[in-house]
């Protein structure tokens, strides 16, 4: 009996499904890069604000302090939100991988298996022709 494309399906399957948590984890990736950009824009706007603030010595500023303290903790906070969905993505793409693995080495056990079953009924399809080709079935057995 021939095995079934059932492991085959499967892992063409689970191999889409790993695609697809690549592409979100790059995705994500992107985001994350994205954000550091963001805070790295912020440190520079607060670097000339402080060095304009310097400048206008009796002047409060304190509303605008507020203003860019509130948007770094933001970006912070995205920041964060961001490396807990990338460990959490990255774990479901470990694991999506694993499985693919598991079903191409059950897929591959199963195709080695078929073909030692098919080199065995050779040989014994051979035996019985070498057999009936000499004539040996006419020979009684005690």
């Amino acid at each position: 009996m021939k095995p079934t494309k059932t492991l085959q399906t499967l892992i063409r399957l689970n191999q889409l499904e790993l695609d697809n948590q690549r592409r979100t984890l790059v995705d994500l990736q992107n985001k994350e890069q994205h954000l550091m950009t963001a805070q790295q824009r912020l440190e520079a706007e607060q670097a000339a604000e402080n060095q304009l603030m310097a400048s206008f010595a009796g002047t409060d500023f304190s509303a605008y302090r507020q203003h860019l303290k509130s948007r770094q903790h933001y970006v912070a906070h995205q920041q964060q939100e961001m490396a807990e969905r990338i460990v959490t993505v990255k774990d479901q793409v470990i694991d999506q991988f694993r499985e693919v693995k598991t079903f191409e080495i059950a897929d591959s056990n199963r195709q080695d298996q078929w073909h030692k079953h098919l080199d065995a009924k050779d040989v014994r399809d051979s035996d019985d022709r070498t057999t009936m080709r000499w004539g040996y079935n006419d020979i009684p057995l005690a």
